[in-house]
């Protein structure tokens, strides 16, 4: 807020500056990012202020600020608190080190198990669709010297980029749904990570969090509980479903399998009665099967002759999906490429201002949080957009129709939307924010309570 002295020697004009702020604070809530962060990170009772406060600020900064993390303090003057999650007597606690040290303790908690409840957390609320997941890495580069880097991710040079193989840098992995690029989850690896060697732990990682497996090791796996029952008793019928699975995989010649058998001998007494060593008996046996299953490491180095090559692999059928459609469905990396881009633009990605390790590598979370949070506001006003027939909105400037928002676009349609208050004595006079009619209707497209300008 900013205070002025009115003509009256009793009279204080204040204004607050609004901005994006308020629409950027009901998505924080929506999604529940700072009972998340709480649940996860170690409080301390001594704090005056709680980190996921200090932490959401951020978030409000790296979205609507072209040089986030710059002289905090100066930022948060003018702007109205209470929008940003912060009462007024809290705004006092914001300063450098409470910043870093927020930062510090988030690298320090349990801050994967944060972006894993986010995740779910979106997926429920927005009901994302995660049938089709995108994932790309980028560098980022670091200018300047950081001795004694103590963080697990190792700063260092490798393949940058960005075209500056003279500094140092760390890789940022980021998957995101096809259903408007929103990013579920993300990897910081050292600046020497090559993209061959995260595409199965990422696999992993997105099994666990989606609860999907569509991978051929997983299908060989579910024929074991059921070998020896029904269809697959015998050594023919297992071998028959293991081609069969493999050939709709098209891995023939990568996996190798064996199937082993395990005799079980049964006796069986001909005369009733108590058993003696002359009592005649039948000896019978049956086979019970089971299956070994292996990467074929010589294979493999065969089909590595052709790297170089382009090609698209893809497990889905080729009767629904032709060639020409995998070609489309590939054709959505710019999207994904388009979010490396915002955290290297618009975000201005800037780790180079934080002196310990940590506190980079966090503040590098911090953004893809910043990002997660954009991606949903943009998300909602296109499909609101779409559900009521509206083809573009007259949000850029000189009302000019713009047919795919931005937050960019979003930020700069409120960069100066303001409220007022006025005090003569005990009397206090508030004049909310005057909205546009364009500013009106995509606070109604994304939900958000025009009572928040208010």
């Amino acid at each position: 807020m900013q205070i002025q002295r009115g003509l009256k020697s009793d009279s204080v004009l204040t204004k607050f500056v609004l901005g994006a702020h308020p629409i950027i604070e009901h998505f924080i809530k929506t999604i529940r990012i700072r009972e998340i962060m709480s649940t996860y990170m170690r409080s301390d009772k001594r704090m005056k202020l709680d980190d996921d406060k200090v932490l959401t600020l951020l978030i409000h900064n790296i979205i609507t600020t072209s040089n986030p993390l710059y002289e905090m303090g100066d930022w948060l003057k003018p702007l109205d608190s209470e929008k940003l999650g912060l009462s007024p007597q809290e705004t006092k606690f914001i300063q450098d080190d409470k910043i870093g040290m927020g930062l510090f303790r988030f690298y320090t908690s349990r801050h994967k198990d944060v972006f894993f409840r986010l995740a779910l957390r979106i997926i429920k609320v927005f009901e994302l669709d995660c049938s089709r997941i995108h994932h790309n890495t980028t560098t980022v580069t670091f200018a300047g010297k950081y001795a004694g880097w103590s963080a697990q991710e190792l700063l260092t040079h490798g393949k940058n980029k960005d075209h500056r193989p003279d500094l140092k840098q760390l890789v940022l992995g980021l998957n995101v749904t096809a259903d408007g690029a929103v990013p579920i989850s993300h990897q910081i690896y050292g600046g020497n990570q090559t993209d061959d060697r995260l595409h199965p732990a990422n696999h992993k990682a997105l099994q666990k969090l989606l609860q999907r497996v569509d991978f051929i090791y997983e299908e060989l796996r579910k024929i074991e509980p059921k070998l020896n029952s029904y269809n697959l008793k015998q050594r023919k019928q297992i071998a028959a479903r293991i081609e069969s699975i493999l050939a709709s995989g098209q891995c023939q010649g990568l996996i190798q399998y064996e199937i082993q058998a395990t005799r079980e001998y049964k006796q069986t007494y001909q005369k009733k009665g108590r058993p003696t060593k002359d009592t005649p008996k039948k000896v019978t046996w049956k086979n019970f099967y089971s299956i070994l299953f292996a990467v074929d490491q010589e294979a493999v180095k065969t089909e590595m002759a052709t790297d170089g090559v382009f090609p698209l692999i893809t497990n889905l059928d080729a009767e629904t999906h032709p060639a020409k459609k995998v070609l489309e469905i590939y054709k959505f990396q710019p999207f994904l490429e388009k979010r490396h881009t915002q955290l290297k633009t618009y975000q201005e990605i800037a780790p180079v201002y934080l002196k310990k390790a940590e506190r980079v590598v966090a503040f590098l979370h911090i953004h893809v949080m910043g990002l997660m949070v954009a991606s949903l506001i943009e998300r909602t006003l296109h499909l609101a957009m779409r559900k009521k027939g509206i083809s573009s909105l007259p949000i850029y400037p000189e009302n000019r129709p713009c047919d795919s928002p931005t937050m960019f676009d979003i930020v700069r349609l409120f960069r100066y939307v303001e409220r007022y208050e006025v005090t003569a004595g005990d009397d206090t006079m508030v004049f909310p924010a005057e909205l546009t009619k364009a500013q009106k209707e995509v606070l109604t497209l994304l939900g958000v309570p025009i009572a928040g300008y208010q």
